[in-house]
């Protein structure tokens, strides 16, 4: 990536928040309610590796597009990870602690 300016820092970092908006509003709640809390969590930490393997493996000329996707798909896995788990916690917890 060498040396990006601020502007394309802050892209970077802000387009992260969009993909955990986007999946905050229309992802996790279905996601959730369909596969349940445990499997719900379990593809957000997919997706999250997934959304890693191209920030990873962002080089070249195309190195800066492939660090947005990522960071998207990462925004989507973590807005997954972070409503679902939390429930399956209180679940857990709720079961054994009764």
């Amino acid at each position: 990536m060498g040396y990006p300016t601020p502007s394309r820092k802050g892209i970077i970092t802000a387009i992260y928040y969009l993909g955990t908006w986007t999946s905050y509003i229309f992802v996790s709640h279905p996601a959730s309610d369909r596969l349940g809390r445990r499997y719900a969590a379990l593809i957000g930490i997919t997706v999250v590796a997934m959304g890693i393997s191209f920030e990873a493996g962002a080089s070249g000329s195309g190195a800066y597009a492939m660090m947005i996707i990522g960071r998207i798909i990462n925004g989507l896995g973590i807005g997954i990870v972070s409503t679902s788990v939390p429930l399956y916690q209180r679940f857990v917890s709720k079961v054994l602690f009764k």
